[in-house]
């Protein structure tokens, strides 16, 4: 059995044990990320090049992502004996592909998935239990407080963690709103709207917070901001979702 562990949130490591698992150059890297946010589906060769070099690929690099992955596999098993199948990258008979053959507690991002599946079946289970969604949705967000793969933002694979990790964020705040502990959430969602200013989703769930605390004056600060900010670089007003929020705090 396997002892490697594997993280992608962040940065791309990998860790045996204590010790952590040199990896090599930026773009080997990235070829095990790809392959991990497979969740542990074959990835195709061709899909692993089209991601890595979105325009212009050099003709040689199949052989190259070919090379990276037996460079992964020394290092994450050296103890193979050579030309043996690989445990942790294994190649997809009958096809030119790789998967990750590790657990679903071995990788963060799939341990993130695995906590998202759990709070949604928590969210729609019976009349809810805003605490034990509270409970899924903290050590979702706590797995992922750096973004994973940022260097290749443009994979599908890698937008839609993005977008898990707002629904989460979502779910986080409403679970805190209902147990009747908003300030629980205060602080991620303010650093998530500070860091999307012209994310609408982001400043109404602020304001929404805000609001469950009884603060009225910060909320209507942080509309105005979101107003000016998206009239100044978007030339837009605001949408539904801070309109909602704005007439909410007329309920404070």
């Amino acid at each position: 059995m396997s002892a490697v562990r594997l993280e992608l949130f962040g940065r791309v490591a990998a860790w045996d044990g204590p010790a952590e698992v040199p990896l090599g150059p930026a773009r080997q890297r990235a070829v095990l990320g790809l392959i991990a946010l497979g969740g542990g589906r074959p990835v195709r060769v061709a899909e692993l090049v089209d991601t890595l070099w979105p325009a212009d690929p050099p003709r040689c690099a199949r052989n190259v992502v070919h090379t990276y992955v037996r460079r992964l596999r020394r290092a994450l098993e050296p103890d193979r004996v050579r030309w043996t199948p690989s445990a942790v990258l294994p190649s997809v008979p009958g096809t030119d592909a790789y998967a990750l053959g590790l657990g679903d507690r071995d990788v963060d991002v799939w341990l993130f998935r695995h906590l998202v599946r759990e709070a949604r079946a928590a969210r729609t289970a019976g009349p809810g239990d805003p605490g034990r969604v509270l409970e899924l949705c903290a050590r979702a967000l706590d797995l992922c407080r750096a973004p994973v793969l940022a260097e290749l933002a443009h994979c599908p694979a890698v937008a839609g963690l993005d977008a898990d990790r707002q629904l989460v964020l979502g779910w986080y705040a409403a679970a805190a709103i209902a147990a009747g502990t908003p300030g629980e959430a205060l602080a991620l969602v303010e650093r998530d709207a500070r860091d999307r200013p012209l994310d609408e989703g982001a400043q109404a769930r602020l304001i929404g917070v805000l609001h469950a605390l009884g603060q009225r004056a910060a909320g209507v600060a942080v509309y105005r901001r979101a107003r000016v900010a998206l009239r100044r670089e978007l030339g837009v007003a605001p949408g539904d979702l801070l309109e909602d929020a704005r007439l909410l705090l007329t309920r404070c």
